[in-house]
């Protein structure tokens, strides 16, 4: 057994390895991997585990997070059954060993912050692939082609200028984030057909200037910091939106009437907005609802003194307060 590893046998002699910090720059020469169901090494100095083709076929969980010195990933062609493979912050790590893009039981694939990856396969058809995440792949400019099966791409922080019109074929796609894309442009239209999609980060990616087309059932929406001038009217049809982030899109204009649909919704941020100029009709209780930096200076019942002390300060509203301002949006609407 090697010293200093934690290491626990099943009646099956199958095994998992853990070794936090591991220094050395690969793992012994005699180390026998046949049994192998979990190999953990986060924060090691190693810079390649071992040499050759390693019989890993029962090999599940690779667990390489955070091994700063590590230069590539070995052959993984015998890890037939891995179904998670753990790269994050694997900065000396310039490209993956074509193994990898076979390996048709892998469901998760995390590298995130691996700075120099920028050369991975036009078309990774991984059939178990449900989680990619590349966030913070700085060098990464385009978009994967991934298996149809994923249901969360993470690509916030990378050089991706453009996102195909063939997303659409992501049918079961339920979390996409795309926030910190420097040099995005706006998403295609058929981003509208992914009927599983909840939540889209968007945020600090300036230059998207067009409200995205979305389906029905999406939850959370962060936009902010985006070059975004108007919303448009079918914004009242996300009767499943939750969560809408437009803070500091300074192009913005006031909302359409349709905001007053989302019975749902619970958070809105506007700070920073400073071409609002009329409070957006919410309804439902809001849990948060922050103006400050807007140009609005009506606050429905409030007084305009009251309203000034609200535009000025952080509008972290409590929950009788919104019940109370939507309970008198309503009766002044009744009353018309």
């Amino acid at each position: 057994m090697l010293e200093g590893a934690k290491c626990v046998w099943s009646t099956t002699l199958s095994t998992s390895l853990h070794w936090e910090a591991y220094t050395l720059k690969s793992l012994p020469s005699h180390f026998q991997t046949d049994y192998l169901v979990e190999l953990n090494l986060p924060d090691s100095s190693v810079e390649t585990l071992w040499s050759g083709t390693q019989d890993l076929r029962k090999l599940r969980h690779l667990n390489l997070n955070r091994c700063r010195q590590l230069a590539e990933i070995p052959d993984l062609s015998k890890a037939k059954s891995l179904e998670t493979l753990c790269l994050c912050d694997c900065e000396s790590l310039v490209e993956l060993h074509s193994s990898l893009w076979h390996l048709n039981d892998l469901v998760k694939l995390s590298m995130r912050n691996c700075t120099k990856l920028k050369n991975l396969p036009r078309n990774i058809s991984l059939k178990s692939l449900k989680t990619l995440s590349l966030d913070g792949c700085t060098s990464i400019a385009e978009f994967p082609f991934v298996s149809d099966n994923v249901e969360e791409l993470g690509l916030s922080w990378t050089a991706i200028e453009v996102v195909p019109p063939s997303i659409e074929c992501l049918s079961k796609l339920r979390d996409l984030r795309l926030s910190q894309c420097k040099r995005l442009k706006n998403l295609p239209d058929t981003l509208g057909g992914l009927k599983s999609l909840r939540h889209l980060w968007l945020g600090n990616s300036p230059n998207v200037t067009i409200f995205p087309v979305l389906g029905n059932g999406i939850e959370t929406l962060a936009l902010n910091g985006t070059a975004i001038e108007e919303v448009p009217s079918t914004i009242g049809d996300k009767l499943s939106l939750v969560f809408l982030d437009m803070s500091e899109c300074q192009r913005l204009q006031n909302f359409p009437p349709g905001l007053s649909n989302l019975k749902n919704l619970k958070f809105l941020y506007l700070r920073g907005c400073t071409n609002i100029t009329e409070l957006p009709q919410i309804a439902g209780e809001m849990r948060k609802l922050d103006l400050y930096g807007t140009s609005i200076k009506k606050y429905g019942f409030l007084s305009e003194d009251e309203a000034l002390v609200m535009r000025n300060r952080d509008m972290d509203f409590l929950k009788g307060f919104l019940t109370r301002y939507v309970r008198n949006y309503k009766k002044n609407r009744n009353s018309r």
